[in-house]
């Protein structure tokens, strides 16, 4: 029996709202190791179903958002 017919392919799952840890990490371009220690500090908001943790795309991006570092004004633009 071929069980990967059943299987979704990796696009369409990360196209979803809700995320797993291991495709937040790779939407957010990131280890496993920070979205679980993001999540045990509570840095990412996220939701628990059972014993799984699920992550909103919104919120994952609202976080990158905020993680953002101001950029420093070129010498060119100084009078």
């Amino acid at each position: 029996m071929n069980r990967d017919r059943n299987k979704k392919p990796p696009e369409a799952t990360i196209r979803s709202k809700w995320l797993s840890v291991k495709q937040a990490a790779q939407y957010m371009n990131c280890t496993l190791n920070y979205v679980r220690r993001a999540c045990q500090y509570q840095r990412i908001p996220f939701s628990k179903v059972g014993h799984r943790y699920v992550f909103d795309r919104k919120d994952l991006d609202a976080h990158v958002e905020s993680r953002k570092q101001p950029v420093l004004s070129s010498v060119s633009e100084k009078p």
